[in-house]
């Protein structure tokens, strides 16, 4: 069965080599019970612990069941120290935070058996030594019998074929000494027992062979064996052969945790301390992380609450705000300093390249009439409160001031990528404005007003009734101060509504027609100022003042005057029927076929800084128009799209100037940007349509600034994450050394290097789980304590709110941090020698 040939054991003692087996041959039987005696540093320890695997021999070879182990790799010996070999120790060798139930178990452990047969067997070996009443005490609480009797247990859990005890006794009194004796006694009748001992009256009266050793030779064998069934050998040695390979031992993950967490329980003040360590970083990221997520959250339900409502239109001419680049704006131009002279930076040409055509041709409007009639006409749950197709209305007020004079207002149409900035005094109502009133307040109806009147205007305020000094003066009031505070007296509603004269001039009486030379005129200043009290000018008075709610956070409005959807109707009929708008539908006809059409009034466009474009007031064109479109936004436009645009300048164009959806949430915003997006995949990238939302460009960039500021505090944080699990690496090698004998235990049950590692890996993660939990934990109680601060200090609540999600994530580094770090002192671990590891007190 087992066969020792010719063994020998050198050990480097620096320079010098000490032989502590000197050639040992020896033959064992499958069952009898062997004392080996001798004096000490005889080499007793070191043949029992080569038999058991634990130490490797020099030279020679160990024969089991006929099959040599010069070849046998580590996980050969793992799997024989644990089918093979039961080790009874003389300091018995329980792991201290396992019970006397767990520590017979956890031979049982390496083997891969169920949770269920591992107790059955336990406590069956436990009652074969007569502890079935001491299962779940601890080793601490137990006499020195009782250890050594679970020692047996543990030994014979396995049902191995050999079990070795090293001075088995030797802490023991006599009579407990001889209790021992006595189960080895019965164990050796079907197992081989070889057993160290000083103890020669001991080895006489229970052994069955006592092999005697001196100077690491064998010098007395009282029953020597030589074995003569050799087929009876290759047999059994092909049954073990096939037994270890398919028992290979290994400890699963989940009992090194267990093994770990008992470990941990015993030291739980250290535990907590370092755990709370670890969790410092932990704490540092997930406020961070809190903060940035409430600050968010803030600018979200901000947006909710203030933006949502504001519009995104689609205008002829925009800017593409996502390439918008300002610095690189200003480093354009003339870069090179001239000490003499002023650089010149900011002109027209620098913006071309963020400048955007929109195409809003016929195919773009029936694409937004088929989504209107999808999300809004057919959708009585629709996310939008309204979509709006603005015409392009030339109207032309006269204001009367207080000295008489006459201001002229009027804002000619334009495609320059400049003009979008004009600010206007007067605009129309919305085809559906009900929405929009349900946020403001009329603050003041005039005796006179009459909601069926088109020629009734309103006149729109900001928050708290305020309006501007220069709207005011180009209304033509005239204002006074106080002359105490200088400030401007306020102006009352009433002073408005009856001293702003204002009168709308139409196309036949601004445009004036020459036959003769078939050419049109416009009204120069002075003879508007002399037409202000013609009858055929229609009369327009202030009716009604609106401001907005104090509770409400959207002003879709701007500060100005509003006239009536109806009169914008009006208008834009009366312009159609214009004696301009007539002559230029005959030029049209006539001038068919020559693929330039000319106007008789020009579409307005900024072209004085624009290179290779040419404007004579009386000679703009089809032509004109196109070439301006494609050396301002590299957009090439058909003749006929050309002459739309140019008919916007007297009222008469079938395509609008501008598309406005007002949405009532966010989401709203999503499905025109979708719906935007769609639509761009069917054209060419100069064809491509881009709208424009103030807020979202607002709240991107502050979204941008949140993750920057959020990047920069968690890499400050992170360092003490690193330092915290640098530390835990260390803590993790002190464990290392103070479980030393525990190491030897385990790997003389037959476990793996790679367990031994797992166990301390298992630690960590243990820690790092602890670690990450404080730290989440403790982000939460500091969360509502922040808010009250913050919300004392800046009126702003729930700015810290902690995402479970990033605490599930911040758990998860906080485990795999701890892994990496215990890695080192879990390998140095799994490669310490077994023997050097039981001789460890």
């Amino acid at each position: 069965m087992l066969e020792l040939k010719n063994i020998t054991k050198t050990y480097d003692m620096g320079e010098a080599k000490v032989e502590a087996l000197k050639g040992i041959s020896l033959n064992f039987r499958q069952s009898e019970f062997v004392s080996i005696l001798g004096a000490s540093g005889c080499g007793k320890t070191t043949l029992l612990n080569i038999v058991g695997g634990l130490d490797k021999y020099t030279s020679g070879d160990l024969v089991i069941d006929g099959k040599s182990t010069k070849q046998f790799k580590d996980s050969d010996w793992d799997t024989y120290r644990n089918h093979k070999i039961g080790f009874v120790f003389q300091s018995y060798n329980l792991i201290q935070h396992l019970s006397v139930l767990e520590n017979v178990e956890m031979a049982l452990s390496l083997t891969g058996i169920s949770k269920k047969e591992r107790k059955e067997k336990a406590t069956d070996a436990l009652s074969k030594v007569g502890l079935s009443d001491q299962l779940n005490k601890m080793p601490n609480q137990l006499s020195g019998g009782q250890m050594q009797r679970v020692a047996i247990a543990r030994a014979i859990v396995n049902n191995p074929s050999i079990i070795l005890a090293d001075e088995p006794t030797g802490a023991l009194d006599t009579k407990t000494s001889k209790q021992i004796m006595e189960i080895l006694k019965q164990i050796s009748a079907d197992k081989l027992i070889i057993m160290v001992t000083h103890n020669a009256k001991l080895a006489k009266k229970y052994s069955t062979r006592i092999i005697k050793l001196s100077d690491g030779e064998v010098c007395g064998d009282n029953l020597p064996y030589e074995p003569t069934q050799q087929q009876n050998s290759l047999s059994n040695e092909l049954t073990i052969q096939s037994k270890q390979k398919n028992k290979k031992s290994s400890l699963n993950f989940w009992s090194a945790m267990y093994l770990s967490l008992k470990n941990l329980l015993t030291k739980k003040g250290r535990t907590f301390l370092t755990s709370f360590a670890g969790s410092i970083g932990i704490i540092g990221v997930a406020l961070v992380l809190a903060i940035s997520n409430g600050f968010t959250m803030y600018i979200n339900n901000l947006q909710q609450d203030t933006l949502s409502g504001y519009p995104v239109s689609v205008a002829t001419a925009t800017v593409d705000f996502a390439s918008l680049n300002m610095q690189e704006i200003m480093n354009t131009g003339n870069k090179q300093k001239v000490d003499d002279a002023i650089t010149v930076t900011g002109d027209l040409s620098e913006y071309i390249q963020y400048g955007h055509y929109n195409c809003i041709n016929q195919n773009f409007i029936d694409y937004v009439k088929d989504f209107e009639a999808k999300n809004l006409t057919n959708n009585p749950n629709s996310n939008f409160s309204h979509i709006e197709y603005n015409y392009y209305a030339p109207t032309k007020f006269l204001i009367k001031k207080s000295n008489g004079s006459i201001n002229f207002v009027y804002s000619p149409n334009s495609i320059s990528l400049m003009s979008g900035s004009n600010y206007k005094i007067f605009y129309p109502e919305l085809s559906d404005s009900s929405f929009i009133y349900q946020s403001y307040d009329v603050v003041y109806t005039a005796d006179d007003y009459d909601a069926s009147n088109m020629y009734g205007l309103t006149l729109v305020l900001n928050k708290g009734n305020k309006i501007s000094y220069s709207m005011l003066q180009s209304l033509g009031l005239t204002l006074t101060r106080d002359a105490e505070t200088n400030k401007y007296n306020p102006v009352s509603f009433k002073d408005i509504c009856d001293s702003v004269q204002i009168k709308l001039m139409y196309n036949n009486q601004y445009y004036e027609y020459d036959g003769g030379t078939d050419t049109f005129t416009v009204k120069t200043q002075a003879e508007i100022n002399d037409m202000f009290d013609d009858a055929s000018l229609s009369t327009l008075k202030i009716t009604r003042i609106i401001a907005p709610k104090e509770d409400s956070n959207t002003s879709l409005l701007q500060a100005g005057v509003m006239y009536t959807n109806a009169l914008h109707e009006s208008y834009l009929q009366n312009c159609e029927n214009s004696l301009i708008a007539q002559k230029q539908t005959l030029r049209k006809l006539s001038e068919e076929g020559t693929n330039n059409q000319t106007f008789y009034v020009p579409f307005k466009i900024d072209v004085n800084e624009v290179p290779n474009v040419t404007a004579d007031f009386n000679l703009i064109d089809t032509n004109s128009i196109i070439q301006f479109v494609q050396s301002f936004y590299k957009c090439t436009i058909t003749q006929e799209e050309a002459y739309q645009m140019g008919m916007q300048s007297i009222g008469t164009s079938t395509i609008p100037q501008s598309i406005v959806f007002y949405p009532k949430n966010f989401e709203a915003k999503k499905q025109v940007s979708k719906m935007i997006d769609d639509y761009n995949l069917t054209v060419d990238k100069a064809y491509q349509i881009v709208y424009t939302d103030s807020s979202e460009f607002l709240t991107n960039t502050l979204g941008a600034m949140i993750n920057v500021i959020s990047i920069v505090l968690i890499a400050f944080a992170g360092i003490s994450l690193v330092v915290s699990s640098i530390m835990i690496g260390i803590i993790t090698y002190v464990s290392v050394i103070e479980r030393t004998k525990e190491i030897g235990i385990l790997r003389s049950l037959g476990a793996r290097k790679q367990d031994i590692s797992r166990i301390f890996n298992a630690e960590t993660i243990i820690i790092g789980l602890l670690a990450g939990l404080i730290g989440v934990a403790v982000t939460y109680l500091f969360c509502p304590l922040i808010n009250i601060i913050v919300s004392g200090l800046a009126g702003v609540s729930g700015i810290a709110n902690f995402n479970p999600f990033h605490a599930v994530v911040l758990i998860i580094i906080s485990m795999a941090l701890t892994l990496i770090s215990g890695s080192i002192p879990s390998r140095i671990a799994s490669k310490k020698d077994p023997v050097e590891c039981l001789r460890t007190e």
